[in-house]
Protein backbone atom coordinates (compact mmCIF):
# COMPACT_ATOMS: atom_id res chain seq x y z
CA UNK A 1 0.00 0.00 0.00
CA UNK A 2 1.78 2.94 -1.36
CA UNK A 3 5.18 1.55 -0.99
CA UNK A 4 6.14 0.78 -4.58
CA UNK A 5 8.21 3.68 -6.09
CA UNK A 6 8.11 4.25 -10.20
CA UNK A 7 11.42 3.25 -12.36
CA UNK A 8 11.70 6.88 -13.26
CA UNK A 9 12.97 7.87 -9.17
CA UNK A 10 16.24 7.58 -8.66
CA UNK A 11 17.62 4.45 -6.13
CA UNK A 12 20.43 3.60 -4.06
CA UNK A 13 20.25 -0.03 -5.78
CA UNK A 14 24.05 -1.61 -5.41
CA UNK A 15 25.90 1.18 -6.61
CA UNK A 16 29.47 1.20 -6.03
CA UNK A 17 32.52 3.76 -6.48
CA UNK A 18 34.44 0.89 -8.44
CA UNK A 19 34.36 3.20 -11.68
CA UNK A 20 37.70 4.67 -13.81
CA UNK A 21 36.25 8.36 -12.94
CA UNK A 22 36.75 7.46 -8.84
CA UNK A 23 40.06 5.90 -9.40
CA UNK A 24 41.26 7.92 -6.94
CA UNK A 25 39.51 6.82 -3.82
CA UNK A 26 39.38 3.74 -2.13
CA UNK A 27 36.15 2.16 -0.75
CA UNK A 28 36.69 1.37 2.99
CA UNK A 29 32.78 0.91 4.23
CA UNK A 30 29.00 1.93 4.26
CA UNK A 31 27.76 4.69 5.76
CA UNK A 32 23.88 3.91 5.18
CA UNK A 33 21.91 2.14 2.52
CA UNK A 34 18.98 5.00 1.78
CA UNK A 35 16.31 4.05 -0.97
CA UNK A 36 17.28 7.43 -2.85
CA UNK A 37 21.03 7.76 -2.11
CA UNK A 38 23.66 5.21 -0.61
CA UNK A 39 26.05 6.43 1.40
CA UNK A 40 30.07 4.94 1.74
CA UNK A 41 33.47 6.43 3.24
CA UNK A 42 35.98 5.96 0.60
CA UNK A 43 39.98 7.38 1.02
CA UNK A 44 41.30 10.33 -1.12
CA UNK A 45 45.12 10.72 -0.76
CA UNK A 46 44.46 14.11 1.48
CA UNK A 47 41.99 12.09 4.09
CA UNK A 48 38.38 10.69 4.36
CA UNK A 49 35.86 11.71 1.88
CA UNK A 50 32.16 10.56 1.78
CA UNK A 51 30.32 9.41 -1.09
CA UNK A 52 26.67 9.55 -2.07
CA UNK A 53 25.78 6.87 -4.53
CA UNK A 54 22.39 7.18 -6.67
CA UNK A 55 22.18 4.52 -8.98
CA UNK A 56 19.94 5.31 -12.42
CA UNK A 57 16.86 3.38 -13.25
CA UNK A 58 17.82 3.30 -16.84
CA UNK A 59 21.02 4.32 -18.88
CA UNK A 60 19.33 7.33 -20.96
CA UNK A 61 18.42 8.98 -18.11
CA UNK A 62 20.40 12.30 -18.00
CA UNK A 63 21.22 14.34 -14.46
CA UNK A 64 22.15 17.44 -16.36
CA UNK A 65 19.90 19.97 -14.57
CA UNK A 66 20.56 18.35 -11.03
CA UNK A 67 24.46 18.89 -11.97
CA UNK A 68 24.40 22.24 -13.35
CA UNK A 69 21.99 22.75 -9.74
CA UNK A 70 24.54 21.71 -7.64
CA UNK A 71 27.72 23.80 -9.39
CA UNK A 72 25.63 26.52 -9.16
CA UNK A 73 25.25 25.83 -5.39
CA UNK A 74 28.71 24.49 -4.53
CA UNK A 75 29.93 27.86 -6.54
CA UNK A 76 27.64 29.99 -3.86
CA UNK A 77 28.62 28.45 -0.84
CA UNK A 78 31.97 28.40 -0.70
CA UNK A 79 31.21 32.11 0.39
CA UNK A 80 29.79 30.73 3.41
CA UNK A 81 31.81 29.78 6.38
CA UNK A 82 29.57 27.39 8.20
CA UNK A 83 28.98 25.75 5.14
CA UNK A 84 29.88 22.44 3.74
CA UNK A 85 29.20 21.63 -0.08
CA UNK A 86 29.63 18.96 -2.25
CA UNK A 87 33.48 19.14 -3.63
CA UNK A 88 32.88 16.74 -6.67
CA UNK A 89 30.10 16.91 -8.75
CA UNK A 90 29.56 13.45 -11.09
CA UNK A 91 27.31 11.97 -13.38
CA UNK A 92 28.26 8.36 -15.31
CA UNK A 93 26.18 6.66 -17.64
CA UNK A 94 24.79 4.91 -14.99
CA UNK A 95 25.20 6.67 -11.51
CA UNK A 96 25.54 9.64 -10.17
CA UNK A 97 27.82 10.89 -7.06
CA UNK A 98 28.15 13.58 -4.60
CA UNK A 99 31.18 13.82 -2.71
CA UNK A 100 31.96 15.82 0.41
CA UNK A 101 35.00 15.73 2.71
CA UNK A 102 33.98 13.75 6.00
CA UNK A 103 33.79 15.02 8.93
CA UNK A 104 33.60 12.37 12.25
CA UNK A 105 30.55 14.00 14.01
CA UNK A 106 27.51 14.94 13.17
CA UNK A 107 25.36 17.22 15.27
CA UNK A 108 23.43 14.14 15.98
CA UNK A 109 26.28 11.96 17.59
CA UNK A 110 28.13 14.98 18.90
CA UNK A 111 25.26 15.49 21.59
CA UNK A 112 25.62 12.17 22.57
CA UNK A 113 29.29 11.88 22.61
CA UNK A 114 31.50 12.48 25.97
CA UNK A 115 32.25 15.28 26.98
CA UNK A 116 28.76 16.64 27.05
CA UNK A 117 27.91 19.93 25.38
CA UNK A 118 27.86 22.60 28.25
CA UNK A 119 24.95 25.47 28.08
CA UNK A 120 27.53 28.00 26.49
CA UNK A 121 28.56 25.66 23.33
CA UNK A 122 25.18 24.48 22.85
CA UNK A 123 24.70 28.66 21.98
CA UNK A 124 27.59 28.54 19.79
CA UNK A 125 26.18 25.86 17.73
CA UNK A 126 22.82 27.26 17.71
CA UNK A 127 24.25 30.58 16.87
CA UNK A 128 26.31 29.43 13.95
CA UNK A 129 23.60 27.45 12.46
CA UNK A 130 21.81 30.60 12.49
CA UNK A 131 24.94 32.04 10.94
CA UNK A 132 25.07 29.31 7.98
CA UNK A 133 21.49 29.82 7.44
CA UNK A 134 21.47 33.57 7.28
CA UNK A 135 24.25 33.78 4.74
CA UNK A 136 22.41 30.69 2.85
CA UNK A 137 19.50 32.69 2.30
CA UNK A 138 21.57 35.94 1.34
CA UNK A 139 22.65 33.63 -1.76
CA UNK A 140 19.16 32.81 -2.13
CA UNK A 141 19.94 29.23 -1.40
CA UNK A 142 17.66 26.90 0.78
CA UNK A 143 18.56 23.62 2.13
CA UNK A 144 15.18 22.01 2.47
CA UNK A 145 16.36 19.25 5.01
CA UNK A 146 17.90 20.75 7.56
CA UNK A 147 18.15 18.41 10.48
CA UNK A 148 20.94 17.26 13.15
CA UNK A 149 22.17 14.27 10.94
CA UNK A 150 23.26 17.19 8.45
CA UNK A 151 25.02 19.41 10.61
CA UNK A 152 28.09 18.48 10.91
CA UNK A 153 30.97 19.44 13.90
CA UNK A 154 34.29 19.41 13.91
CA UNK A 155 36.64 18.89 17.44
CA UNK A 156 36.97 22.42 17.86
CA UNK A 157 33.26 22.42 18.17
CA UNK A 158 32.99 24.60 14.69
CA UNK A 159 29.81 23.99 12.75
CA UNK A 160 28.66 22.55 9.25
CA UNK A 161 25.64 22.93 7.12
CA UNK A 162 25.91 19.98 4.59
CA UNK A 163 24.05 17.61 2.38
CA UNK A 164 22.33 20.49 0.59
CA UNK A 165 19.16 18.80 -1.27
CA UNK A 166 16.89 21.44 -2.40
CA UNK A 167 17.63 20.99 -5.90
CA UNK A 168 16.62 17.17 -6.14
CA UNK A 169 14.23 16.48 -3.30
CA UNK A 170 10.81 17.16 -3.72
CA UNK A 171 9.30 20.59 -1.60
CA UNK A 172 6.08 18.94 -1.34
CA UNK A 173 4.95 16.04 0.25
CA UNK A 174 1.54 14.42 0.26
CA UNK A 175 -0.42 14.48 3.71
CA UNK A 176 -2.05 11.04 2.80
CA UNK A 177 1.10 8.82 1.95
CA UNK A 178 4.38 8.65 4.28
CA UNK A 179 6.32 6.82 1.66
CA UNK A 180 7.45 9.81 0.08
CA UNK A 181 9.11 11.11 3.60
CA UNK A 182 10.28 8.23 3.96
CA UNK A 183 12.28 7.92 1.24
CA UNK A 184 13.36 10.65 0.45
CA UNK A 185 13.95 12.47 4.51
CA UNK A 186 13.99 9.39 7.00
CA UNK A 187 17.57 7.97 5.96
CA UNK A 188 18.37 7.29 9.60
CA UNK A 189 15.27 5.60 10.18
CA UNK A 190 14.42 7.58 13.29
CA UNK A 191 10.95 8.84 12.17
CA UNK A 192 12.00 12.12 13.45
CA UNK A 193 10.36 15.24 11.26
CA UNK A 194 11.67 18.42 11.05
CA UNK A 195 10.26 19.20 7.42
CA UNK A 196 7.94 22.42 7.56
CA UNK A 197 4.23 21.96 8.21
CA UNK A 198 2.95 23.71 5.19
CA UNK A 199 5.24 21.42 2.82
CA UNK A 200 2.47 18.56 3.26
CA UNK A 201 -0.59 19.19 1.01
CA UNK A 202 -3.80 16.90 0.02
CA UNK A 203 -4.24 14.82 -2.68
CA UNK A 204 -5.77 17.48 -4.56
CA UNK A 205 -3.88 20.13 -4.21
CA UNK A 206 -0.50 18.42 -4.61
CA UNK A 207 -0.02 19.48 -7.98
CA UNK A 208 -0.38 23.25 -7.09
CA UNK A 209 2.60 23.05 -4.95
CA UNK A 210 5.04 23.63 -7.78
CA UNK A 211 6.77 26.57 -6.35
CA UNK A 212 10.28 26.88 -4.53
CA UNK A 213 11.32 26.91 -1.00
CA UNK A 214 11.23 29.43 1.26
CA UNK A 215 13.32 30.51 4.00
CA UNK A 216 10.54 30.02 6.34
CA UNK A 217 10.43 26.60 5.53
CA UNK A 218 13.92 26.27 6.49
CA UNK A 219 13.31 28.58 9.87
CA UNK A 220 10.93 25.83 11.04
CA UNK A 221 13.37 23.35 10.65
CA UNK A 222 15.89 25.34 12.16
CA UNK A 223 14.03 25.68 15.44
CA UNK A 224 13.16 22.14 16.18
CA UNK A 225 17.24 21.56 15.62
CA UNK A 226 17.91 24.23 18.08
CA UNK A 227 14.90 22.64 20.44
CA UNK A 228 17.24 19.31 20.01
CA UNK A 229 20.26 20.83 21.19
CA UNK A 230 18.92 22.30 24.62
CA UNK A 231 17.01 19.38 25.09
CA UNK A 232 18.75 16.35 23.16
CA UNK A 233 15.75 15.29 22.27
CA UNK A 234 13.63 15.58 19.31
CA UNK A 235 10.50 17.12 19.64
CA UNK A 236 8.51 16.17 16.32
CA UNK A 237 7.65 12.84 14.91
CA UNK A 238 6.27 12.09 11.99
CA UNK A 239 3.04 11.76 13.78
CA UNK A 240 3.48 14.88 15.56
CA UNK A 241 3.98 17.34 13.17
CA UNK A 242 0.79 16.57 11.53
CA UNK A 243 -1.05 16.15 15.49
CA UNK A 244 0.63 19.50 15.53
CA UNK A 245 -0.79 21.11 12.40
CA UNK A 246 -4.07 20.00 13.43
CA UNK A 247 -3.75 21.61 16.80
CA UNK A 248 -3.49 18.69 18.65
CA UNK A 249 0.15 18.36 19.98
CA UNK A 250 1.55 20.93 22.09
CA UNK A 251 5.33 20.61 22.13
CA UNK A 252 6.05 23.66 24.14
CA UNK A 253 3.92 21.73 27.06
CA UNK A 254 5.50 18.01 26.15
CA UNK A 255 9.00 19.27 25.78
CA UNK A 256 10.09 23.00 25.55
CA UNK A 257 8.74 23.82 28.79
CA UNK A 258 11.89 21.52 30.14
CA UNK A 259 14.40 24.35 28.73
CA UNK A 260 15.62 26.48 32.02
CA UNK A 261 16.77 29.32 29.18
CA UNK A 262 13.46 31.97 29.14
CA UNK A 263 15.25 33.33 25.90
CA UNK A 264 16.18 30.17 24.09
CA UNK A 265 12.46 28.52 24.76
CA UNK A 266 11.09 31.67 23.58
CA UNK A 267 13.36 31.83 20.02
CA UNK A 268 12.16 28.01 19.23
CA UNK A 269 8.16 28.56 20.09
CA UNK A 270 8.75 31.75 17.91
CA UNK A 271 10.26 29.55 14.95
CA UNK A 272 8.17 26.89 14.75
CA UNK A 273 5.02 28.71 14.29
CA UNK A 274 2.38 27.41 12.27
CA UNK A 275 2.08 30.52 10.00
CA UNK A 276 5.01 30.88 7.92
CA UNK A 277 4.19 34.57 7.88
CA UNK A 278 4.98 35.07 11.60
CA UNK A 279 8.33 33.63 11.30
CA UNK A 280 11.25 35.84 11.49
CA UNK A 281 14.72 35.35 9.38
CA UNK A 282 17.83 34.25 10.65
CA UNK A 283 18.91 37.54 10.30
CA UNK A 284 16.02 39.09 12.64
CA UNK A 285 16.34 36.18 14.93
CA UNK A 286 20.33 36.99 15.40
CA UNK A 287 19.78 40.72 15.93
CA UNK A 288 16.52 40.06 18.46
CA UNK A 289 18.13 37.37 20.71
CA UNK A 290 21.65 39.18 20.97
CA UNK A 291 22.52 39.50 24.46
CA UNK A 292 19.26 37.80 25.11
CA UNK A 293 20.72 34.44 24.05
CA UNK A 294 23.67 34.85 22.48
CA UNK A 295 26.53 37.15 24.14
CA UNK A 296 27.73 40.17 21.79
CA UNK A 297 31.40 38.48 21.59
CA UNK A 298 29.58 35.32 19.84
CA UNK A 299 28.84 38.71 17.09
CA UNK A 300 31.99 41.12 17.66
CA UNK A 301 34.72 38.70 18.03
CA UNK A 302 34.77 35.06 18.86
CA UNK A 303 32.96 33.96 15.24
CA UNK A 304 35.50 35.65 12.62
CA UNK A 305 38.16 34.81 14.88
CA UNK A 306 36.93 30.56 15.06
CA UNK A 307 36.66 31.30 11.13
CA UNK A 308 40.41 32.03 10.58
CA UNK A 309 41.29 29.10 12.80
CA UNK A 310 39.42 26.41 11.18
CA UNK A 311 39.43 27.67 7.59
CA UNK A 312 41.30 25.25 5.75
CA UNK A 313 43.90 27.75 4.19
CA UNK A 314 44.63 29.84 7.21
CA UNK A 315 46.78 27.04 9.13
CA UNK A 316 49.13 27.22 6.42
CA UNK A 317 52.71 28.40 7.02
CA UNK A 318 55.62 29.54 4.32
CA UNK A 319 55.99 27.63 1.14
CA UNK A 320 57.38 24.24 1.67
CA UNK A 321 56.08 23.60 5.12
CA UNK A 322 54.76 19.74 5.94
CA UNK A 323 50.96 19.22 6.03
CA UNK A 324 51.53 18.32 9.53
CA UNK A 325 52.27 21.09 10.51
CA UNK A 326 48.76 23.04 10.20
CA UNK A 327 47.70 22.05 13.29
CA UNK A 328 50.88 23.53 15.19
CA UNK A 329 50.28 26.78 13.42
CA UNK A 330 46.84 27.29 14.27
CA UNK A 331 47.77 26.30 18.04
CA UNK A 332 50.41 29.05 17.53
CA UNK A 333 48.39 31.52 16.61
CA UNK A 334 45.93 30.85 19.23
CA UNK A 335 49.33 30.90 21.82
CA UNK A 336 50.14 34.25 20.45
CA UNK A 337 46.55 36.14 20.02
CA UNK A 338 45.93 35.11 23.80
CA UNK A 339 45.81 38.23 25.73
CA UNK A 340 43.70 39.66 23.01
CA UNK A 341 41.34 37.05 23.46
CA UNK A 342 41.12 36.75 27.09
CA UNK A 343 40.76 40.80 26.83
CA UNK A 344 37.89 40.48 24.41
CA UNK A 345 36.16 37.97 25.87
CA UNK A 346 35.95 39.30 29.65
CA UNK A 347 35.24 42.51 28.23
CA UNK A 348 32.52 42.00 25.92
CA UNK A 349 34.29 43.93 23.63
CA UNK A 350 32.09 46.33 21.20
CA UNK A 351 31.67 45.66 17.84
CA UNK A 352 34.81 48.25 17.23
CA UNK A 353 37.55 46.19 19.01
CA UNK A 354 37.98 43.58 15.67
CA UNK A 355 36.87 44.54 12.40
CA UNK A 356 35.30 41.36 10.35
CA UNK A 357 37.14 40.38 7.38
CA UNK A 358 34.95 39.86 4.35
CA UNK A 359 34.56 35.83 4.09
CA UNK A 360 37.20 34.25 1.25
CA UNK A 361 35.83 31.69 -0.67
CA UNK A 362 37.18 27.82 0.53
CA UNK A 363 39.86 26.65 -1.96
CA UNK A 364 38.61 22.99 -2.35
CA UNK A 365 42.17 21.99 -3.32
CA UNK A 366 43.28 22.69 0.34
CA UNK A 367 40.24 20.86 1.68
CA UNK A 368 41.00 17.49 -0.54
CA UNK A 369 39.59 17.64 -3.64
CA UNK A 370 39.89 19.38 -7.23
CA UNK A 371 36.90 19.96 -9.10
Amino acid sequence: MGQGYSLTTLSAGSATIDVPELSDLSYEKSLGDGRLMKCIRARHRNGLVVVKVAMKPYASMKLDRYVNALLEERRELAQIPNALAYHRILETPTNGYLIRQYIHSSLYDRMSTRPFLEDIEKRWLAFQLLCAVRDCHARNIYHGDIKTENILVTSWNWLYLADFSSSFKPIYLPEDNPADFSFYFDASGRRTCYVAPERFLGTGSLNEGTGKLTWAMDIFSVGCVIAEIFLETPIFNYSQLFRYRAGEYEPQHVHLNKIEDKGVRELVQHMIQLEPESRYSAEEYLNFWRQKTFPDYFFNFLHQYMYTITDPSSGHGPIGSEKFEESDNRIDKIYYDFDKITYLLDNDADSESIKPRESTPKKWNDVFLST
